[in-house]
């Protein structure tokens, strides 16, 4: 039996009942109340919610319904941090100090990687703990091992439950701080990603411990889903009972999973194990609690009846077992136990193969690996050298995380806690190493971090190429017919260098290999369209897959003002589009399509959800002209040319040093053609000076500076284009002195020419 097991910290009614002075007077709502409070015992939480919600619409601010259903969230599978705007509801409004509020409150913080929250919740909670040292425990168990209500055994257990979950904290920040950016499988170090494995595999449900057969072509697993027709629940948690259910890898991924037969699954409890290394022979646990381990041989396509696996005596005794693994190298189980000699509640034990073929005694793997806490999911490398496990203890950061020890001299190295974002503030575990890809899986509750889906999902971590560029493959339609000489460039944002250019033929379609993972300015300049550019920012791409891009030209007129528009839709489709969609029950290739937009055109009809990012360039045609020949000259008061600037095609001019004083003119000069074209200078929306071309203007940003005796700026006026200033609030009677100065001229002053007498900005 795999389950993640729930200590429940106290009594859900008799706090209520402490904490509240009523309930809703309306006999409506005290039914509905006690239907919610029902299946809350009933651990039925999802349908306690469902009351709560139709009582807060009647008394949203009624603070017993806004703790319960805080509460309900806070144990139910998918919604956790749901839990958080009610508890913090009862925290700024309720006059009580409500230590278990602290408490609950920390943990659905911690779990939201809220992490300097939590720990000033936990402090809190100590705070008022200490002081009032109330009974706050109605079924603190451990399996076996009960704690007596109100005892100080209770309040003990409890204290240093808060103080692991604040270790945990610190524990997660730091390991936060440095993320493990590459992993070492099968002695390759390399970059990777995590993927959820869909909802072929993964449902609503929990859904764990998998293992894959040889070839890589079957994924069998445990899941929580309901089973069938059958309605049954572990009365335990609400959930249901576990099932082993198996995917088929198909060319479009892995398939929906379906229960293996009969002879496996029951109306008990089955949770998988291991896969024998021939694929043959599956191992798992049958029934809840003190479970009983099983093998089934494979017969063709179905599974023998299976037999009891022969314990030796202690596999298979009466003391709470769970899971296992085996290691084919030295012949050795590794089972999951909550033994009365262990170092904590379950620890993980060895068992050889005797001679006679039995499983000799279990053996403690010591403290090496296992801690006061639990350890769980067990996994042995094929050449028995490295062993991978879950555990509460160690420098866990919340819940379950996988780590890692090696084998050396016969003995375990200290296990290495396998980093963030592999372990997360949830509970992450059941790792395994498949057989032949490089590709690991592992069982993660991480989606409550996103509020996506608390429930444990199966994920795999997959090493990632050594890629260090990657094609980019594009597509300019225009409904006006595609421009002449139609040309791209690609600049490096960070750098500013252009590292790329194509010249688009008439098909519209271009082609660029460029280095990934980087942030990039894509230009693009034709006859018969405006200059527009847009940021592009290319993937990381942990495998080898073309990138597309599509731009679309259009032009419409803007009848209030009489100008055509131009639009440029930038569309990006930046992920493995094969593994995305089936097109007629199987993937077609881009090259089966006569164009990429046709291609887009069918993925757009078959998946609503792609992840397309789609920008928008929108520009006036009489709003720019191309600047690029052109400067921007400064005459001083002498007619001279003292200061020069370059202007590139977007209009922009900046003079980064600027040395001259007194009173001088602008200029904007070269061989332009078109001679009814004004000049206008931009300070964002603002225009500062139209005139026409080859006219000068002043100097922008001109102020009278008053300068105090110890030369201080004390007073400023800006002065205009008609050389006016005017000092607001001037005192005359002290003593200064006047100066006219010029602004800050490293500002950028955008520069646009306009035709047919437009001057504004």
């Amino acid at each position: 039996m795999k389950r993640i097991t729930r200590y429940i910290f106290l009594s859900f009614f008799s706090i209520a009942s402490v904490l509240f002075s009523k309930i809703a007077a309306q006999s409506t709502n005290q039914k509905l109340l006690e239907k919610a409070r029902n299946c809350f015992s009933e651990n039925r939480y999802n349908s306690a919610i469902g009351f709560y919600l139709i009582l807060l619409k009647s008394d949203s601010a009624n603070i017993e319904y806004q703790y319960e259903i805080a509460q309900c969230y806070y144990y139910s599978d998918s919604l956790k941090l749901e839990a958080i705007p009610h508890f913090e509801f009862v925290l700024n409004h309720s006059a009580d100090s409500l230590p278990e509020l602290f408490y609950y409150l920390g943990k659905t913080y911690q779990l939201a990687n809220h992490l300097d929250d939590a720990l000033a919740c936990y402090k809190e909670y100590l705070r008022l703990f200490k002081l009032n040292k109330p009974i706050v425990l109605k079924n603190v168990f451990s399996h076996r091992k009960k704690l007596v209500v109100g005892s100080d055994q209770e309040g003990d257990y409890f204290l240093k439950e808060v103080r692991k979950n604040m270790e945990e904290c610190k524990n997660a920040r730091d390991i936060m701080e440095r993320p493990q950016k590459k992993m070492d499988l099968n002695g390759k170090k390399k970059e990777y990603e995590i993927e959820n494995l869909g909802t072929n595999v993964n449902s609503k449900y929990d859904d764990y411990g998998a293992v894959v057969s040889p070839g890589d072509t079957l994924l069998f697993f445990t899941s929580r889903r309901k089973f069938k027709n059958d309605n049954k629940v572990d009365p335990e948690d609400g959930k249901y009972f576990e099932h082993i259910y198996v995917s088929k890898l198909k060319e479009e991924g892995w398939g929906e999973a379906e229960p293996l037969g009969p002879s496996i699954n029951t109306k008990k409890s089955e949770s998988l194990d291991f896969l024998s290394v021939n694929g043959g022979t599956l191992y798992f646990c049958r029934g809840t609690q003190n479970g009983t381990f099983y093998f089934s041989n494979r017969n063709g396509q179905n599974w023998d009846k299976p037999k009891k696996l022969d314990g030796g005596g202690e596999i298979n005794s009466n003391e709470w077992q769970t899971s296992m693994s085996y290691s084919v190298s030295d012949n050795t189980l590794y089972v999951v136990c909550d033994k009365e000699r262990g170092y904590g509640n379950r620890d993980i034990y060895s068992s050889k193969k005797t001679a006679s073929g039995h499983w000799g005694p279990l053996e403690n793997l010591g403290p090496m690996i296992n801690t006061e806490f639990d350890e769980e999911a067990p996994y042995v490398t094929p050449d028995g050298r490295y062993l991978y496990f879950a555990s509460k203890g160690h420098n866990s950061m919340g819940g379950f995380d996988i780590y890692k020890s090696e084998r050396i001299n016969n003995s375990w190295t200290e296990p290495q806690n396998l980093g963030y974002p592999i372990n997360t503030t949830g509970n992450d575990m059941y790792f395994i190493l498949a057989g032949q890809k490089g590709t690991a899986y592992y069982a993660s509750s991480r989606g409550e971090q996103d509020r996506s889906n608390a429930d444990m999902d199966i994920y795999s971590i997959t090493l990632c190429d050594d890629l260090q560029e990657t094609v980019l493959k594009g597509l300019v339609t225009s409904i006006d017919g595609l421009p002449k000489d139609l040309f791209v460039s690609v600049t490096d944002k960070k750098t500013q260098k252009k590292v790329a250019g194509y010249t688009i033929g008439r098909d519209g379609k271009y082609e660029i290999t460029l280095l990934r993972n980087v942030d990039y300015v894509f230009s693009f300049e034709g006859k018969g369209i405006i200059y527009f550019a847009t940021d592009v920012t290319l993937p990381k791409q942990c495998k080898a897959y073309e990138l597309f891009q599509k731009v679309e030209i259009s032009k419409r007129i803007d009848i209030p003002n009489k100008q055509w528009i131009q639009k440029a839709d930038i569309i990006n489709a930046f992920f493995d589009i094969r593994k995305k969609v089936l097109i007629d029950g199987r993937f077609k290739s881009t090259d089966e399509f006569q164009n990429y937009s046709e291609y887009l055109k069918v993925l757009s009809s078959k998946v609503s959800r792609l992840n397309y990012k789609k920008t928008s360039v929108e520009t006036c045609l009489s709003d720019i002209y191309d600047l690029s020949e052109l400067k921007l000259q400064y005459y001083d008061s002498l007619n001279n040319a003292a200061e020069s600037s370059s202007v590139d095609k977007n209009g922009i001019f900046i003079f980064s040093e600027f040395h001259s004083s007194g009173n001088g003119i602008f200029r904007l000069e070269g061989n332009d053609p078109q001679a009814d074209y004004q000049v206008i200078v931009c300070i964002g929306t603002d225009t500062l000076q139209a005139l026409p071309m080859g006219d000068g203007f002043v100097l922008p940003k001109t102020r009278l500076n008053f300068y105090n005796p110890e030369g201080k700026l004390t007073e400023s006026a800006r002065v205009n284009f008609n050389k006016e200033f005017v000092f607001h609030k001037h005192d005359l009677n002290h003593p200064g002195t006047f100066k006219l100065e010029k602004g800050d001229l490293s500002y950028s002053y955008p520069v646009r020419l306009s035709r047919g007498g437009g001057s504004k900005c």
